[in-house]
């Protein structure tokens, strides 16, 4: 399993998903099939882009020193977890024994709060970061004297006008 942890299968987002490089586990799985053509082989099995996957494109460095695009799929836990099932050899064995054991410390209490303590964190400095940009636009919108001056007025037409006008200079609306 030492080996397994080595070659970085599982990376975690700052949004608390686990991610899994389709490459990496195919490369891990030792299977004789290129990525091309055993990739779509195991979405056959019914998985979903946007649900179960997401499709990307990696620049890498190719053996002539130039840069070669590669289609990789970064594909969520459960999905990396049957695919290792389907594969029947002792590799995919190992690694999906290693998986779950990933998913149980992820779903541990203790990781959950750290996660939802660092997400509440992050929404307090979003929070304190706009509340300082507000009282910032508030200041420099501040007459230097200190005073309140209204620069909008209401607009009164028709008879509310006439009423409004009559009543300002003291005499009577009819």
């Amino acid at each position: 399993m030492n080996e397994i942890q080595s070659i970085n299968l599982v990376d975690f987002t700052p949004e608390g998903k686990v991610e899994i490089s389709g490459r990496q586990l195919h490369m891990k799985l030792n299977v004789q099939t290129p990525y091309h053509k055993w990739m779509p082989r195991m979405i056959e099995y019914g998985f979903v882009e946007g649900t179960d996957f997401a499709v990307t494109d990696k620049n890498v460095h190719n053996s002539n020193g130039g840069k070669q695009k590669v289609t990789d799929h970064i594909l969520t836990l459960n999905m990396a977890k049957e695919i290792a099932m389907l594969q029947r050899t002792p590799e995919g064995q190992e690694i999906r024994r290693y998986l779950i054991k990933v998913e149980e410390d992820w779903n541990s209490p203790e990781k959950v709060m750290a996660r939802a303590v660092l997400m509440a964190n992050n929404k307090v400095k979003e929070l304190t970061t706009l509340t300082e940009i507000q009282q910032a636009t508030i200041e420099a919108q501040k007459p230097p004297d200190g005073s309140i001056r209204i620069t909008r007025t209401p607009m009164i037409t028709g008879e509310g006008q006439i009423y409004f006008v009559d009543k300002l200079v003291g005499g009577i609306a009819q």
